[in-house]
This record gives C-alpha cells, sequence and structure tokens, in this order.
C-alpha cells in the first residue's frame, strides 16, 4: 500500500473533448448545407397565391358565373367572368384590390395571364390564356430571376397544388 497513489480518474482528456467538438462541427454543417435554398419570400408570395386562386374558384362553385385571377404587369386581382377582367374585386387579407408581386420582388415566368374558373370550379380553358398541356398548367414563380416555385392547377378538377 505504500506506492499507490489516489489518483480520480472521472474525467475527460483533452483529446475527447476535442474529438466531440469537431464531430459536433461537422453534424451542424451537414445540418446547414441541407437547408432548402428557396427564398422564403418566394414560397409565401406561392401559397398566398395559391390560397387567392382557391379563392377565385369557391367564387365560382357559390354562384352561377365564372370568377378569375388576372395577372398584369406584375399584379393580379379578381374579377367575376360576367364584368370583364378589368373589373377588380378585392381579395381576402390584401389592403387593395390588387396585389402586387413586383415590390416583393417575384414575378411569374409564363407572363400574363387570365384563369377563369366555371360555377363547376374547373378551369375554363375558353376563358383561360393559360395553355394545360398534360392535363395541367404549371405557373412558376421567380425571385429576381433565379429560383422557382411551381404552382399546379389540374385541367379536369381544378385542385391546386
Amino acid at each position: 500500500m505504500h506506492g499507490r497513489l489516489n489518483v480520480d480518474n472521472r474525467g475527460f482528456t483533452l483529446m475527447e473533448v476535442i474529438a466531440v467538438l469537431v464531430l459536433m462541427a461537422i453534424f451542424a454543417m451537414l445540418a446547414v448545407s441541407r437547408q432548402p435554398t428557396t427564398d422564403m419570400t418566394l414560397r409565401a408570395g406561392a401559397e398566398v397565391l395559391k390560397s387567392h386562386l382557391r379563392y377565385a374558384q369557391m367564387r365560382a362553385m357559390s354562384s352561377d358565373s365564372g370568377w378569375g385571377i388576372r395577372y398584369q404587369d406584375g399584379q393580379y386581382w379578381l374579377f367575376p367572368q360576367l364584368q370583364g377582367i378589368t373589373r377588380q374585386v378585392a381579395l381576402p387579407g390584401e389592403p387593395q384590390n390588387s396585389v402586387d408581386l413586383l415590390s416583393r420582388g417575384i414575378s411569374v415566368v409564363e407572363g400574363n395571364f387570365t384563369l377563369v374558373f366555371d360555377p363547376w370550379g374547373v378551369p375554363d380553358t375558353t376563358a383561360s390564356t393559360l395553355s394545360f398541356t398534360n392535363r395541367q398548367t404549371i405557373l412558376n414563380l421567380a425571385k429576381n430571376g433565379e429560383t422557382n416555385q411551381p404552382i399546379a392547377i389540374r385541367q379536369n378538377t381544378g385542385f391546386i397544388q
């Protein structure tokens, strides 16, 4: 018993601490690099446009005539089909009759369009200027001309995703 020292071995060595910190840094870099690159302003603008398209669809289904959304020169608005595309009706949650996407730096890649829903909630292909290929149309929103956020609209059902 004379030669033994009572040494407490219940700690971490400096090498163990450094190894754990290096592993945490690697995992943090992986987590950050896997974040989506879509701009949140663009994604929010797409979700608002989708909700406004659904609103136009619901207005059409609750009336005897069509309702639509017209996008022109960076702005879009709701209109009743019988009164023409220049008649702007207020959209829910918007302070003005038209929504200005251009002020948010967002544009529609396809350019100006008109989308009209019939009383069944289906896109009216005769009154709409969008072309439906493969029984759907895709609207692409872009922010500063770089990133795209697609909106798909089904021709036969009017389903918007």
